[in-house]
């Protein structure tokens, strides 16, 4: 496989971007053979290291030619994640998939070099905080106005997921299945993320969840089996890419 070699954490962390196009309506209905390799290319891009909610499918070109000057919409949506810098791939079975003509892949290659802009605020609360970029003027290599894109900023604690030490206290009556309550705290989530629970490790049984506030702090009162008295928990909040995870002690309130 050619090229693998150049692929980094940061083409990882942008889309995966599974382009499909056939000229006619005729092809997509006789060539089901080339639909499918086509769809196929999703198994190379998880292959490569890309997650499933990284990929990106478009396939409304399929029976569209790639001729210069035919509104494509598909190729569109192509060019303005390139522009925007939420690719890090274009998967296509071969070039002409992408255009016919040589002057809209030298675009969109040109583009893929330089679609990336940065700005710097203050003015940002402690929090999750959704930003929306939109293109208002053409450039050199851009042209792309009116183009928008959503990210999250975070003002907050550095990221460092830590289960606080629990202690139980007994239930009265103490029943099996509610043998004892706790609070569980953990501390360092993204403000504004959920934070699991679990006995058991991080794949155990779920014993509540909260969600972290401003601080990145979370904490929730869970009922406990007899059984899950001595196993410690696990508390575990999804980030980019994977997840944070934290175990710590649970033991009988003095």
């Amino acid at each position: 496989m050619n090229g693998e070699g150049k692929i980094t954490t940061a083409h990882r962390s942008r889309l995966a971007i599974i382009y499909l196009r056939q000229s006619t309506m005729l092809q997509v209905r006789d060539h089901t053979e080339s639909t499918t390799r086509q769809y196929a290319l999703v198994d190379l891009a998880l292959a490569l290291g890309w997650t499933a909610e990284n990929i990106l499918v478009i396939d409304k070109d399929l029976g569209i030619s790639g001729r210069f000057g035919v509104e494509r919409g598909g190729f569109h949506e192509v060019v303005a994640k390139v522009c925007l810098a939420e690719a890090g791939a274009v998967f296509g079975l071969e070039v002409s998939r992408l255009a016919r003509s040589n002057a809209d892949i030298a675009r969109l290659l040109e583009l893929a070099g330089t679609g990336q802009a940065t700005a710097t605020t203050i003015a940002l609360p402690l929090g999750v905080n959704p930003i929306t970029a939109t293109v208002i003027a053409e450039g050199a290599t851009c042209t792309c106005v009116g183009v928008a894109g959503t990210a999250t900023v975070t003002v907050g604690p550095a990221q460092g997921l830590t289960a606080q030490p629990a202690c139980y206290t007994l239930n009265l009556p103490p029943l099996p299945w509610s043998f004892a309550h706790t609070t569980l705290t953990a501390t360092g989530a993204t403000p504004g993320a959920t934070v699991t629970f679990h006995s058991d490790g991080a794949g155990g049984p779920v014993l509540c969840t909260a969600v972290a506030d401003t601080n990145g702090n979370a904490n929730c009162t869970a009922n406990l089996t007899i059984f899950q008295l001595a196993s410690g928990y696990t508390a575990t909040t999804p980030v980019p890419g994977g997840s944070l995870t934290s175990s710590s002690t649970l033991l009988p309130c003095i």
